[in-house]
């Protein structure tokens, strides 16, 4: 049985990748880079043609946490409360359950247009989320968070969302200075297991909650390896983990607002972060909701806009309060029992934000019932007519729901699968009987192979994203015309022996990219199913090929890498080593 995949474009390489001498060896020319992902194999195949220069420096540059201003820690800890205080849930989880609260990964990077925190060339961003699980998020959260089906009004009530999310942290950044209504504390620790204990493990994300279960695991490994060979046991360079600091926020009644281990060493006083920006121009990039019945997930990313001289001055900042965290009265049994971990909306813009969704529900319910009104009455003088709108609206109504359970991603796939909606979705092409005929006439009618590759012939890729541009410049490269639009457009299924015209002297005016992740010490099957359509591109078109790890993703999420994670298998793939 053949299950069908495709493949897409994606971004540009990293900018490791673009630093590295082999890259740099391929790009002299100027090139444009095509990404193709492969959706069942989850792994990067790309194209690339000479169109545009691919060496320009990007906008946007991931940093590490260690680079992150106590601005951007700041900023970070105060959302960590106050978006679970809009949408009313917990502002976190003592354990590690699957039905409870937890934020996402934090993720740190820079960008020119932003504003400056002393940075001379640009300003920094902060990016985090909460999923709220399943159904709508109603489990998890009281709010009304926006939904993904709700037609013409989701663009208003998205940004009715990040509006009024936005203005309760200003809020609270600017009553600062005058009612200190927020207290501000950076509790030190000698470890990270020692904070854990104190408070549990609502102050991790799941990025350092990650990085702590791999150090164990390590710490493990080291303890066995050791006993097997009968060595004494090396303890730790840090037992228990690296010195941290803990961030807390209390509201003026002395209720807990946000807690979290800081990503960064120091804090500074709310009213010194002048205002708060949620960047939502381009959704897939930046701040998002993503709400259905599979999952409900709040995405922010924010960078902070610097106070004015001006408006800074004469303000009477409340102190970032330091101490021993084991001095603290804070402990697990006051933090589970306070507001922060109930599913409560604590925020005046949260309860007025829903008040807002109910009414728009209400006056759409009236528009609704109106429009049944009419139905009805158009029903009535037709019977024959009802019977029909019934059995179109069953039908529809079938068909929304098979495709609502459509599932395609690089680790799953299920329910009924249409294959056209997949295509618009993702913003493809579909590979039509044309093109394909158009790609054997630049490689097999060439000799260079004798067939198209089976995943071709079988249909198991079915769209793309400008391959016809690739057809384009092989076919100059060779002094061949396009096969004629009209016509058989079958390709040929048996081995076909046709040397070619003219075999051109100059270099191939594309090359391939591909990679993978340095996910196990040897390769397996999710890596060979692309590495073997890679293979046979680079016959096919006699180009070069560039493959990277993708070590610099595999250490942000994974904390560690190591070269014995690259594994090997590049020549048993059929690979050419002399242009790899």
């Amino acid at each position: 049985m053949c299950i069908k995949s495709g493949f897409l474009i994606s971004r540009r390489p990293s900018q490791k990748v673009r630093q590295s001498e082999t890259w740099k060896r391929f790009s002299r020319r100027p090139h444009n880079c095509i990404f193709v992902f492969d959706l069942r194999a989850n792994l990067w195949l790309s194209l690339a043609a000479a169109i545009t220069n691919a060496t320009k420096e990007p906008t946007t540059t991931t940093m590490s946490s260690s680079e992150v201003p106590p601005e951007i820690s700041t900023a970070h800890l105060l959302l960590r409360g106050v978006l679970p205080a809009f949408i009313g849930c917990s502002i976190g989880s003592s354990s590690s359950t699957t039905s409870t609260v937890r934020p996402s990964a934090f993720q740190m990077t820079y960008r020119k247009e932003l504003p400056k925190l002393g940075i001379s060339n640009g300003g920094l961003s902060g990016k985090f989320g909460y999923n709220l699980g399943k159904r709508f998020g109603g489990e998890l959260a009281s709010l009304s968070v926006p939904k993904d089906d709700d037609g013409e009004n989701r663009a208003a009530a998205v940004e009715k969302f990040w509006v009024g999310l936005e203005d309760a942290a200003n809020r609270l950044i600017q009553s600062s200075s005058s009612s200190k209504e927020m207290a501000m504390k950076r509790m030190e620790f000698s470890s990270e297991e020692e904070a854990l204990s104190k408070f549990g493990e609502v102050i991790f994300d799941a990025g350092q909650l990650a990085s702590r279960d791999k150090r164990i695991k390590k710490e493990l490994k080291a303890a066995k390896e050791a006993k097997e060979k009968g060595e004494s046991v090396v303890p730790a360079a840090t037992p228990g983990g690296c010195a941290v600091s803990v961030g807390q926020l209390s509201s003026s009644d002395s209720q807990l607002f946000s807690l979290s281990l800081l990503h960064g060493d120091n804090l500074v006083p709310l009213s010194s972060l002048g205002r708060i920006k949620i960047l939502r121009e381009n959704p897939k990039n930046e701040s998002n909701i993503v709400c259905n019945k599979k999952k409900c997930e709040v995405t922010i990313k924010f960078c902070v806009v610097p106070p004015s001289s001006s408006s800074s001055d004469g303000g009477d900042d409340a102190a970032v309060v330091v101490e021993n965290g084991n001095n603290t009265e804070l402990g697990v049994t006051l933090i589970e029992g306070s507001k922060a971990m109930s599913k409560e909306i604590r925020l005046e813009e949260g309860t007025n934000y829903e008040l807002w969704t109910q009414q728009m529900r209400v006056e759409a319910m009236s528009t609704l019932s109106a429009t049944t009104t009419v139905q009805e009455e158009e029903t009535a003088a037709s019977t024959t007519t009802a019977e029909a709108t019934v059995d179109n609206t069953q039908a529809k109504a079938a068909a929304a729901a098979a495709a609502d359970d459509m599932v395609v991603t690089a680790f799953e796939v299920a329910g009924s699968i249409d294959y056209n909606k997949l295509i618009e979705q993702f913003g493809s092409k579909e590979l039509t009987p044309y093109l394909l005929r158009r790609l054997e006439n630049v490689t097999v009618k060439q000799g260079t192979v004798d067939r198209l590759h089976r995943f071709l012939r079988r249909e198991i890729f079915f769209s793309h994203r400008d391959i016809e541009k690739i057809c384009e410049l092989l076919e100059k490269w060779y002094g061949v015309s396009p096969p004629p639009m009209d016509g058989d457009h079958d390709v040929e299924m048996t081995t076909t022996t046709t040397a070619p015209a003219n075999k051109p002297t100059s270099p191939c005016p594309i090359y391939l990219y591909t990679g993978r992740g340095p996910s196990s010490a040897a390769m397996h099957l999710g890596h060979l199913v692309p590495f073997l359509f890679t293979a046979w591109l680079q016959k096919a078109f006699q180009c070069p090929l560039v493959i990277q790890m993708t070590d610099d993703e595999k250490f942000i999420f994974k904390g560690e890498y190591t070269s014995e994670n690259s594994g090997d298998g590049t020549g048993a793939n059929g690979l050419d080593p002399n242009r790899t």
